[in-house]
Order: structure tokens, then C-alpha cells, then sequence
């Protein structure tokens, strides 16, 4: 690896090194830097590994060098790959980079963007050959997919809503680009556009349902949602996966105001308030409760006899909302992996979660999710062995049982 100066002519001038901070900025709201940091190669270098039902796609080196990276773009070509998911260079690119979402985003802002990466000192790393089967390895065919699934943009203000409200739209579903990740794909990895934001299994992990109904039933406030996306941390739990990145590379980087912009919006809170409602808590008898039992062997140490835990260390289990799910699959898959360390610079002291699939039976499993989800989820409806022992067959199915995916 070869770092170079910076290929910008001249030092920039004051409207110009001002666009170069916006660009910086967005960078961080469009999530940029989880996508194409590299522990090989560097910040923007790429290497990034994305695993798909095709194969292994690697992020692209977007800093300046000229060979390995973006060098020799103009910026038509910048914005041809960042809206239109075409590269003068590479060719059709796979939908791994969201540019879905980024047709949305304006002129402006891809402006501000294109000014902030050809400053970006050139470094040069090549990233490695993606790995994608027949017929997914031709990249002509995404031409097609483009041309079935791509939609031009139609993004435009709700001028019934507050600006706040818009600009919140504007951060979760164009920069932010949400439903990416939260909105479930076809068979051709194409979102559902009648299904936005309804939630989705990524890596085995469970991208949760953002839409209002969705958040509201699994008890999200306005400052619940806020600390969430600052601090990686909420009555509701601590982010799992990819969103530990999220929120550590992109979210939490946001200002105040757009931070509130984003909550407003996902929560729809300019047309009504969200109070907190209390959470049930741990009685006497629950305690006779056989799955009580497994809890206080296995899970009291960390969260505490009562399920209280020690937020932002450890989680709460009481309102947590992998117990206030209807579908239990998120309970279950905390239980069977557990969870990596959360990143420091987010939460100190963090903990980790160890994975109990070989330590538990299907059988405890089971019984161990249903009494959590009744007790602190309100949740009546029990989960079988059956449904415990697929969610394990398909996690090894995947190869994601032993595997945080954590980029």
C-alpha cells in the first residue's frame, strides 16, 4: 500500500474547502465509510466483503488514486455510479452499493460528495476479485436488473409535513438509505417497493420493521430513537450486526438536529406525541416459571435476577424489543449467537453476549424465549422446539450460525 498526495489541483478555496466539509459530513450520513473501510487497505480503500445468495462482492477503493481507486473519474461519472449504478470502469454495479436509495439524494449533495473524495488522499489497494456465480458473475445482466427493478426517482417534499419531518424522510430513505437493509428483497435481491421498511432477515440477523405501526408497537419514543442512533443504546436493546456499524460509523456523527429530523420522521411524531408506557416487571410467581429457572442460570450474571440489566453496558430485557416482536426469530437468534463486543468509542465498558447454541437444547431454548417474551414482551403465543430447531437448521444452512458479520 502507497499513500500519495492528494490529486486536487491547488490548494481549495474557501467556497470550495466548504463544500469539501459538506461533503465530509455526508459521507458520514450516507454511511460510506462502513461500506469501503478496509482493516488491509485503509478509510475508503474498500475490500469490504458483502455476502449475497450469488457469491462475495467486494466494496471499491473510492479514495483518489488513480489506478486502484476514483482518480481519473469526472464528476459525471461519480454521479453516474453513485445514482445510476453504472461505472465507466467497472461497468454495471451490483446492488450491494445502494444506489437505489442514492437516487434521491440531490444534485447537491452528490455535488458536495464528489468534491469531498477527489480531495481524499490517493492510496492505492487493490481490492479482491469478487466472487459471484454464473450467471451473477456477468455484470452485463445487471443491465437488466436495472432495467426491471431500478426506478427513477420521484423524491419531493410532503409540503403537509413539517420541514423537520421531510428532512428526516430525506436522511432514512435517500443518505441513510434505511431500507436497504429493512425492506425484504425478491428472489433477484430487488426491495419489495410494497413492503418498505417492513423488516427483513440480513446476515441471520433480523432488520427490524421501521415503519411507524412497527416502531410504536415495540414501544420507540422520540429520545428512545435518538440515544439509539447517537449512543447505540435504548430502553428497546443495543444494535446487533451490521448496525453496530451503523450507528458507530454513520449515525452517531449526525448533528442534534438532523438526529431529531430522523426520529421525527421514522416516528412520524409532527402529527402526534409518544408517551413512554411502563414495562412490566418480574412478579413472584413468574419466578416459579421453569424458564425463570434457565434465566437465572444463564442470563441473570449480565441482565440482572429481575431482567433490569445495566444500560448502555448491558441491556434491559424489560420493553427490550426483541421480546415485544411478534415473531420470536430475533429472541432465538440473540440466544443461539449472541453478540460481539459493542464499539467502545460508543459505550464504554460494553459487553459482549456469548452464543448458547451449544449449550442449551432446542427444548431450553424454547423454553427460555418463552418465558422472556411473556414476562417482559407481554407476548402469550409460546415457542416450539420445531420452530427453534428450524431457525438453527437455516443458520447453518447460511453459515451464520458461529458468525456475527459484523463489518
Amino acid at each position: 500500500m502507497v499513500c500519495l498526495p492528494s490529486t486536487a489541483l491547488g490548494v481549495p478555496d474557501k467556497a470550495e474547502q466548504t463544500l469539501i466539509e459538506k461533503g465530509r459530513y455526508l459521507s458520514r450520513a450516507a454511511n460510506c465509510y462502513s461500506c469501503h473501510k478496509s482493516p488491509q487497505g485503509g478509510p475508503y480503500t474498500g475490500g469490504v466483503g458483502f455476502e449475497t445468495p450469488f457469491g462475495t462482492i467486494y466494496s471499491t477503493n473510492i479514495t483518489s488514486d488513480v489506478e486502484t481507486g476514483i482518480g481519473s473519474y469526472s464528476e459525471a461519472d461519480f454521479d453516474q455510479a453513485v445514482r445510476h449504478g453504472y461505472s465507466s470502469i467497472r461497468g454495471y454495479l451490483y446492488a450491494a452499493m445502494p444506489f437505489n436509495s442514492y437516487r434521491d439524494m440531490s444534485d447537491d449533495d452528490v455535488k458536495a460528495l464528489w468534491a469531498y473524495f477527489k480531495n481524499l488522499p490517493a492510496i492505492r489497494y487493490e481490492v479482491p476479485e469478487n466472487q459471484m456465480t454464473f450467471p451473477a458473475n456477468i455484470r452485463l445482466g445487471l443491465f437488466f436488473w436495472n432495467a426491471l427493478f431500478l426506478e427513477e426517482s420521484s423524491f419531493v417534499e410532503d409540503t403537509s409535513r413539517t420541514p423537520a419531518w421531510n428532512r428526516g424522510r430525506y436522511l432514512a430513505t435517500a443518505l441513510g438509505h434505511c431500507g436497504e437493509c429493512h425492506t425484504p428483497r425478491n428472489l433477484f435481491m430487488a426491495p419489495q417497493t410494497d413492503s418498505v421498511f417492513e423488516g427483513n432477515i440480513l446476515e441471520g440477523w433480523l432488520a427490524s420493521n421501521l415503519t411507524v405501526e412497527g416502531l410504536t408497537a415495540q414501544g420507540w419514543n422520540k429520545a428512545d430513537m435518538i440515544r439509539y442512533l447517537k449512543y447505540g443504546h435504548s430502553r428497546q436493546g443495543a444494535p446487533s450486526a451490521s448496525m453496530h456499524s451503523v450507528v458507530h460509523d454513520s449515525t452517531s456523527y449526525l448533528t442534534n438536529k438532523d438526529l431529531d429530523s430522523m426520529a421525527t420522521y421514522l416516528l412520524s411524531t409532527d402529527t402526534q406525541k409518544l408517551e413512554s408506557k411502563p414495562y412490566p416487571v418480574l412478579t413472584t410467581k413468574d419466578k416459579q416459571d421453569p424458564g425463570y429457572h434457565l434465566y437465572a442460570q444463564h442470563c441473570a450474571g449480565c441482565h440482572g435476577a429481575n431482567g433490569q440489566g445495566a444500560p448502555p453496558s448491558v441491556p434491559s430485557m424489560q420493553g427490550n424489543s426483541s421480546n415485544t416482536l411478534p415473531d420470536p426469530y430475533a429472541s432465538v437468534t440473540f440466544v443461539l449467537r449472541g453478540l460481539p463486543d459493542r464499539h467502545p468509542q460508543i459505550n464504554k465498558n460494553s459487553q459482549g453476549m456469548p452464543g448458547f447454541v451449544d449449550m442449551l437444547s432446542a427444548a431450553e431454548v424454547a423454553e427460555l424465549v418463552t418465558f422472556m417474551r411473556r414476562v417482559w414482551g407481554e407476548q402469550t403465543q409460546p415457542v416450539s422446539i420445531a420452530e427453534v430447531e428450524r431457525i438453527v437448521e437455516q443458520l447453518r444452512d447460511d453459515n451464520w450460525l458461529y458468525r456475527h458479520s459484523e463489518h
